[in-house]
């Protein structure tokens, strides 16, 4: 499975909750998410070797392929207002590594502190 190309785009110091619903690219069925785990990371740049923030990824409805990624005002508040990158990757029951979604992370400034 090829990663997806996706623009996220982040407001600092705001919470927010992206639903995603992951389907298989053949069948179009969700995917059975169960004992799955997910990292992502935002980075300055894809070869920075800082991490700037690693949201937390919640599996919300396993057998409907349904997670969340949730991104908290306090860290949102620190992130440089500029394009950076990400990548959401996922590990299947097995231990294969899948990049699931990738692409730039355009933080918004924040105006009202």
């Amino acid at each position: 499975m090829s990663a997806g190309a996706y623009e996220l785009e982040i407001e600092q110091g705001v919470d927010r909750v992206i639903a995603i619903t992951l389907k298989d690219k053949v069948t179009g069925l969700p995917l059975n998410l169960t004992s799955w785990t997910f990292s992502m990371q935002i980075r300055e740049k894809y070869t920075s070797t800082t991490v700037l923030y690693s949201p937390t990824i919640n599996i919300t409805n396993a057998v409907g392929g349904e997670i969340q990624i949730v991104l908290t005002d306090t860290a949102t508040s620190a992130l440089p207002a500029k394009a950076l990158v990400y990548d959401l990757e996922g590990q299947r029951p097995d231990g294969t590594r899948i990049r699931i979604l990738k692409g730039p992370a355009i933080v918004d400034p924040e105006v009202t502190r």
